[in-house]
């Protein structure tokens, strides 16, 4: 049984299957020594078959390219929740820095305090020492004035 037929689809190569379509093509049928419009209905019904193979695999590699980009999606996201965790980890780190740097001045300015106080009674011993030697010096002076 003979059908006519306009339908003719161009040659291509498919990455997935790495083989060339098997479509029936205009040049196939004029080199059979058939016209494009003889197609019988075995031509037809694998012509189809084979079409309907590209779809299924053009429709795989959606679904694939589907799946790619949602993985992607979930990596960003991932990505970004990191990215946020890892900001308020620096913020919490630049305010316990912070915190450090004025604990640090406060204990230096503490210290520095502390010298001071330090000096100020090693003066007043001194001096108190010193207070003492006259004051037995004065003793013995009248002591011995006395005598």
């Amino acid at each position: 049984m003979n059908v006519p037929v306009e339908l003719f689809t161009a040659g291509t190569y498919s990455k997935t299957t790495g083989d060339h379509s098997r479509l029936v093509m205009r040049n196939d049928l004029q080199q059979e020594g058939r016209q494009p419009e003889e197609m019988d209905l075995e031509d037809l019904l694998e012509a189809y078959k084979q079409l309907l193979e590209q779809k299924n695999a053009l429709e795989m590699r959606v679904r694939k390219g589907e799946e790619r980009r949602r993985a992607l999606m979930h990596i960003l996201s991932d990505l970004n929740k990191v990215n946020r965790k890892l900001n308020d980890q620096r913020k919490a780190m630049i305010h316990i820095l912070a915190d450090y740097e004025q604990d640090r001045s406060r204990l230096a300015k503490q210290t520095e305090r502390q010298d001071d106080s330090r000096r100020a009674l090693m003066h007043i011993l001194q001096d108190s020492h010193q207070s003492n030697l006259r004051l037995e010096n004065s003793r013995k002076a009248m002591i011995e004035g006395d005598d």
